[in-house]
């Protein structure tokens, strides 16, 4: 009887003793100053990359009108729309749009872009815009923008990172 008291004594020992064992594996260590990571940061301000949703906009087409000077009234009567307040017959307009034209930039980005998908590549940006389809790339890798280039809808962009703004310029439309 001794003999199976000893048998399930020692048994019941080291099945006691690698249980404590595993249930320490289990435990987190206790981490020493200055050996955790720093944490990675949730945004990179740098990286526009993604789907951003803006609005139409609607509003200043009934606003009345802003006060020019001669050069401003002159340059903003050349212009003959084909929407809005001053409406005029597309055949009788000059608006982009009247000739199935695209409607290049600044219009693009402000009027019609509801959905615009930003790919940023080591040398450039490039903005995919949903409504008309169409693509712009704004060249990153340090080019100036040319002295003559040839005329483009969207014409020709150029950028580069000043602090956490992205400053893009813009010649030729």
């Amino acid at each position: 009887m001794t003999h199976r008291v000893l048998k399930s004594t020692s048994i019941a020992s080291v099945v006691v003793i690698l249980m404590t064992a595993m249930l320490f594996a289990q435990q987190r260590g206790q981490a020493r100053r200055g050996d955790a990571a720093t944490p990675a940061p949730h945004h990179d301000p740098h990286d526009l990359s993604g789907i951003w949703l803006g609005r139409v906009v609607t509003s200043g087409l009934n606003d009345p009108a802003p006060v020019y000077t001669a050069a401003g009234k002159a340059a903003f009567d050349m212009n003959k729309p084909s929407f809005g307040p001053r409406a005029v017959a597309p055949a009788l307009g000059n608006d982009p749009l009247g000739g199935a034209n695209p409607v290049g930039i600044p219009r693009a980005l402000i009027n019609h872009a509801t959905k615009i998908q930003f790919i940023q590549l080591p040398d450039k940006m490039v903005q995919l815009v949903e409504w008309n389809r169409f693509w712009r790339e704004i060249f990153t890798d340090g080019r100036p923008l040319p002295e003559d280039p040839d005329l483009a809808w969207y014409g020709y962009s150029v950028g580069k990172w000043e602090g956490d703004e992205f400053v893009s310029s813009l010649v030729q439309l």
